[in-house]
């Protein structure tokens, strides 16, 4: 079993189980070199690009 602890708290939530087999990750990126991530960037209004599908 794994524990689980809240990110900001650290507060004990509980335990789920393990899987049976895991890779390598650095941080967020795993053997791949993929990563994800999020960003809450609110920069400068003339570099918004208004043909983008998320802006």
């Amino acid at each position: 079993m794994l524990p689980v602890y809240d990110w900001d708290s650290g507060r004990y939530l509980g335990e789920i189980p393990q899987a049976a087999q895991t890779y390598a990750t650095i941080g967020n990126m795993n053997e791949h070199s993929l990563i994800i991530a999020e960003s809450t960037y609110g920069g400068r209004e003339e570099l918004a690009d208004s043909t983008g599908r998320i802006d």
